[in-house]
């Protein structure tokens, strides 16, 4: 379960592999047309509109939509121009899927560099720069 800063809106991920995930975000859809998630602190300030590209491994792919700090859909289809894009390999992404704790699991990974996240525009270049003192601090204190 991926839990929101919004306690009564949780995604339940049951997905234990990527492959299981990709076939599950239909499902996540139908949760998310239900009661949004809002994305958690620093992310938030970081990603509060736009479509985030995940890049699993060289042949995986999904992409994320956030509005307004919510998170809106997932999908299958990549949008032509992401405002950022993250890369991972398979094996860490399911490790994420696995781990009882996902976002200290995915914080962990920024920080061992096994996450890579690129900014695909000028402005979100500049957020990034901005935002990622801020990131780093919060994921010292994991």
């Amino acid at each position: 379960m991926i839990t929101s800063a919004h306690a009564a809106c949780r995604l339940i991920v049951d997905a234990q592999n990527t492959d299981a995930f990709i076939a599950e975000i239909s499902g996540l859809n139908e949760q998310i047309n239900t009661c949004p998630p809002e994305i958690p602190g620093y992310l938030k300030i970081l990603y509060k509109n736009g479509d985030f590209h995940v890049k699993i491994g060289d042949s995986k792919q999904f992409m994320l939509t956030v509005k307004d700090g919510m998170l809106a859909s997932f999908s299958e289809e990549v949008s032509e121009k992401p405002a950022f894009t993250a890369y991972i390999s398979e094996e860490d992404f399911d490790s994420v899927l696995q781990s009882d704790n996902r976002m200290k699991t995915i914080m962990t990974l920024y920080k061992e560099k096994k996450i890579k996240i690129v900014a695909n525009n000028f402005f979100k270049k500049i957020m990034l720069f901005v935002a990622k003192p801020f990131i780093n601090s919060v994921i010292k204190k994991m």
